[in-house]
């Protein structure tokens, strides 16, 4: 192997993440600080937290809300099965 290629593989070998031929490196974070939160978010927040009720889904009718959940249902029920036989 010539000088170039053997360069070009270096070169190669160095661009890859982590440098092959020299593993992994470790990571520094350098000097992080915890910024605060904005008013709205922390109320946001708290709100949402103070609010413990479940969610309850809005359909825009009654006459799509059953079959709706039903074909959702059955489509969990297939994707379900067909995962336990692969």
């Amino acid at each position: 192997m010539s000088a170039g290629g053997r360069r070009a593989l270096l070169r190669t070998l160095l661009a890859l993440p982590g440098g092959a031929l020299l593993g992994p490196r470790p990571a520094w974070a350098g000097g992080q600080i915890e910024e605060p939160l904005a008013d709205s978010v922390r109320t946001a927040l708290s709100a949402a937290i103070a609010n413990d009720a479940p969610p309850v889904p809005s359909f825009s009718s009654s006459s799509w809300e059953a079959p709706s959940l039903v074909n959702l249902s059955n489509s969990l029920v297939n994707l379900f099965l067909s995962t336990r036989t692969k």
